[in-house]
């Protein structure tokens, strides 16, 4: 905050001392910005950030500095959330270099959202274009009386009848006309030589239709001969022109005639009231067109993260295979009682290959997580499709080295499963031997587990394809109709199992590019002892990167650091919507509102003392273009006045300063209050592909899963960043995911949305409202033309307005 008149007085005192202080005192107040209470207002580092809505702001600030006292930025909370394929538009489709029509309306429809100005704020359902035309539609101009008289003096000056010779002959005519007869006549003689010129150069062209150089040769023999009469014809009438009028004084005084003392208001007011453009009701009922810049924006806003940036964890996705295998193992049982009904050998034949294989996969299973706890199975299997992926099966692994470092890997592995996961199990610390006995039954294309899983899927889809040649009869057909809806059923639960498989692998390999980002192997140099799994540099790589994608290029890369104390504050900055704090202070919550997680529950349940939350994205700054606006016209708000009692702005310059701080909520409580139109947008801050990476407490891992899967089904979102409930699917195929492995939470939103605002405030607002008596001055300062007797007024008159009796 500002310093008071008294701390400001402290400081001159305390330089009183030394000339030198003096004068850089002297210097350091001579660059301040003045206060409009005629203070110097001193420039100070601002504090350190208290809660973690402030620390995403600064950081924002910090990137996109603006030192434009009158520019406030307004963090949008919660995001809105775009939709670059409604937005966006092909080259193909642009009409010499224009934007399709669809495109300019819903690009105009969503840079014309009005905001109030707040650090925090959110669109109120309003039109920026609505509020301004009703801003200059309640604005006139105050008639300047002495510029109205000055203007009569002039038209009855250029009325005056002079008599002249034109042609020979003596006329009488208003000066005006004479003047427009002189210019005319000058005008004429230039038309008629460049008529001339054009009509000759056509004609040597049309006699030398082979031999151009030639008609031009003779073109310029005929101008020699004939310009400079016509020429002396032109200066001739351009000297009578001048003889007879000083043109200096007649172009001063037609300048005088053409002013204005509207400030243009006028002009403002018949732009906006032309620009608006009517649409079907599908598109809107109308828009006003706005602009981006840069122009090509909405061609930018597509996410660059990709199908396997949104695989959930390898634990997840065990578990939703887990899921889809228990669904398979209910098929069974289905089709069981299915086959009664089913007079076919082979259907019956396949659907007991297909229970006795559900069986078998089974025991199979038991038996191995008997062994060795579930947790060590996931966590071999999680090694062996990253080293089948590689080429390098984790069951031929020979050299001794290689197997003691990932015989540490994965007993770190399955330690930190146990404890995220423990009731499936605490695995004992594992050697080779035991590791390689796990990977030869998990292992792709290998072990007896594998091969019980593979011989279950091939019985079922067997089973499906007898049942479907059963099917192709017509009596079959019309008498087990019902039959159809039972094998599609079992062929969708098939396709599941293989997929899940196939993303399991994929995960399994993501979650070990993140143990190894860049960052971890520094530190695994540094020291060969240390647990990645420990450390904030798990994951580093998994925030945006400008390289992933050529429009991003255009983009900025930007990382944000909060502390646990930040996010556990209750405290939060100034917010629009009033006493509504939770929409600022909450870290995790859904669309519908029945999963909510403030940062102070997040960081209390959730997190360690001394953890951090790292937030990387793409954002990108967008300037708003409205030709149909003028808002310079509200610099001359003292002299208009307005219909309406509530003022544009306040009658001092509002500043960004007074917003912040505990004393900037009174302040923004007032203007939003008592003025109509204090601000308005004139950019947006555009965010994609987010990733928030958090070290999170271990044993909180599957209640912290659960909640942000419930977040992701209603289309919430995390902090200020939004998730679009048709970006919210199931685990196994998310647009948004949310990591949660080995006491890390790396989740994304790639969805582009608008996540801040740069308003300008408007100038003060010195209109005066219209009463009665303003009312009568303006009427009589318009009638007073009327009363006019001629151009030799009075010099009383000429002062202003006569006095009313």
């Amino acid at each position: 905050m500002p310093e008071t008149e008294k701390e400001s007085g402290k400081v001159a005192k305390a330089d009183a001392s030394s000339p030198a202080a003096n004068a850089k005192q002297a210097e350091k107040t001579a660059k301040t910005t003045p206060r409009p209470n005629g203070q110097t207002r001193v420039k100070a580092a601002p504090p350190p950030a208290q809660d973690f809505s402030e620390a995403i702001y600064n950081a924002i600030i910090a990137s996109f500095a603006n030192k434009n006292p009158t520019q406030m930025f307004c963090l949008c909370w919660p995001g809105t959330v775009l939709d670059a394929g409604h937005l966006g538009w092909e080259d193909s489709e642009e009409t010499a270099g224009n934007m399709p029509e669809r495109a300019l309306i819903r690009t105009s429809q969503i840079l014309d959202q009005y905001v109030p100005p707040a650090p925090i704020t959110q669109p109120d359902g309003t039109r920026v274009s609505d509020r301004y035309k009703q801003a200059v539609a309640q604005l006139g101009p105050m008639p300047s009386v002495d510029l109205i008289r000055l203007q009569e003096i002039i038209r009855e000056r250029l009325q005056t009848k002079v008599d002249v010779v034109i042609d020979g002959k003596d006329v009488t005519i208003r000066l005006v006309d004479y003047f427009d007869y002189l210019f005319q006549q000058w005008i004429r003689a230039k038309q008629n030589w460049g008529k001339l010129q054009a009509e000759m150069r056509a004609k040597f062209k049309a006699d030398n239709p082979l031999d151009p150089t030639r008609a031009w040769d003779e073109y310029l023999a005929w101008y020699a001969v004939n310009a400079d009469g016509h020429i002396q014809e032109i200066n001739a009438k351009y000297d009578q022109l001048v003889v007879e009028f000083p043109l200096t004084a007649w172009q001063d005084a037609i300048t005088v005639l053409d002013t204005s003392d509207d400030g243009g208001l006028n002009e403002a007011k018949q732009l906006v009231r032309n620009a608006v453009i009517p649409v079907p009701y599908q598109e809107g009922m109308n828009y006003y067109p706005t602009r981006g810049v840069p122009y090509s924006w909405p061609k930018e806003i597509k996410p660059s993260t990709k199908f396997i940036d949104l695989l959930a964890d390898p634990e997840a996705q065990q578990q939703a295979l887990d899921v889809a295998r228990t669904q398979l193992e209910l098929e069974i049982r289905t089709w069981m009682a299915i086959i009664p009904q089913i007079d076919d050998a082979t259907v019956k034949a396949d659907a007991d290959a297909f229970q006795k294989a559900g069986q078998a996969f089974s025991d199979a299973q038991s038996a191995l997580i008997k062994t060795y706890t579930e947790n060590a199975v996931t966590a071999v299997k999680i090694f062996c499709d990253v080293m089948e992926s590689r080429g390098n099966p984790l069951a031929n692994v020979t050299d001794s080295n290689e197997q003691k470092e990932l015989t540490d890997e994965i007993n770190e592995l399955g330690t930190n499963l146990g404890k995220s996961e423990p009731s499936k199990g605490v695995p004992q610390t594992m050697d080779w031997a035991m590791i390689k006995d796990i990977a030869d039954q998990v292992g792709t294309g290998q072990g007896k587990l594998v091969d019980a899983q593979q011989t279950l899927i091939d019985s079922g889809w067997a089973l499906a394809g007898a049942a479907t040649k059963f099917l192709q009869t017509d009596a079959n057909r019309i008498q087990f109709e019902w039959l159809d809806a039972y094998v599609k059923q079992l062929e969708t639960k098939l396709a599941a199992i293989e997929r899940l498989e196939r993303q399991m692998a994929s995960a399994s390999n993501v979650y070990y590019d993140y143990l190894y980002s860049p960052e971890n192997e520094k530190l695994k140099e540094q020291n060969p002892n240390i647990d990645l799994n420990d450390t904030n540099a798990f994951g580093t790589n998994s925030f945006p990167n400008k390289l992933d994608y050529p429009a991003n290029n255009r983009w900025t890369q930007l990382t944000v650091t909060i502390s646990k104390d930040q996010l556990a504050t209750s405290k939060t900055m100034n917010t629009y919507f009033d006493r509504m704090q939770w929409g600022v202070n909450l870290f995790l919550g859904s669309g519908g509102g029945t999963t909510e997680v403030s940062g102070t529950e997040f960081a209390e349940r959730f997190m360690q003392a001394s953890d951090e939350i790292q937030i990387g994205f793409l954002c990108k700054k967008v300037l708003i273009d409205r030709a149909w606006m003028k808002p310079e016209v509200f610099t001359h708000t003292s002299d208009f006045f307005r219909t309406l009692q509530k003022p544009l702005a306040p009658d001092t310059q509002l500043e960004n300063y007074q917003f912040m701080g505990d004393k900037g909520e009174e302040k923004l409580l007032n203007v939003l209050k008592n003025y109509s139109f204090p601000a308005y947008p004139v950019a947006v801050l555009l965010a994609k592909d987010v990733s928030i990476k958090v070290k999170i407490d271990m044993a909180e891992s599957e209640a912290l899963r659960s909640t942000s899967k419930s977040v992701k089904s209603q289309g919430g979102g995390f902090l200020v960043f939004s998730i679009s409930r048709s970006e919210a699917a199931s685990s196994e195929e998310d647009s948004m995911n949310s990591y949660v492995m080995n006491g890390q939470m790396i989740a994304r939103a790639p969805a582009p949305q608008i996540i801040g605002y740069w308003t300008q405030f408007l100038p003060p607002d010195r209109s005066t409202y219209i009463d009665e008596a303003t009312a009568r001055d303006i009427a009589e300062a318009i009638s007073f033309v009327g009363r006019l007797q001629g151009a030799h007024a009075t010099p009383v008159e000429r002062k202003g307005v006569p006095q009313r009796a």
